[in-house]
């Protein structure tokens, strides 16, 4: 069992500890995976891009913790994975999301009352889904 504390970048500028995932066998990444996601919550961090890279590169493996977020309630974190990461997945794991990007768009249209960051994210999922 990994010690995920200190694979897990310190902060977000932690940048050294990035490169090494691309290291980590599919198992090792697979068992960080989750929290590591949470590191996508905001694009505008340093290492954001780094992690980025890392989840394209290691996506087969991690397409059904990607889809999770979906069902979370966090539109902001939904709107940097579509706009960052989705584009850089293959086809097959596009397809692997669709369901979830259904039921997140359901969920969110049949809100009466919507605010910026909800509209933007439902805009965007009308142009991947249409």
């Amino acid at each position: 069992m990994l010690n995920k504390e200190m694979m897990m970048p310190k902060d977000k500028f932690d940048l050294d500890t990035c490169k090494n995932f691309y290291d980590l066998t599919d198992e090792a990444f697979l068992e960080i995976a989750p929290e590591l996601l949470t590191w996508l919550q905001d694009g505008n961090w340093p290492i954001f891009p780094e992690i980025i890279k890392v989840f394209t590169l290691k996506q087969d493996i991690v397409i059904d913790e990607i889809s999770k977020i979906f069902d979370t309630s966090d539109v902001i974190w939904q709107y940097w994975i579509l706009s960052e990461l989705y584009p850089n997945l293959s086809e097959k794991n596009k397809l692997f999301l669709k369901e979830g990007l259904k039921r997140c768009s359901n969920k969110l249209s049949l809100k009466v009352k919507k605010d910026d960051d909800e509209i933007n994210l439902l805009e965007m999922l009308d142009l991947i889904l249409n």
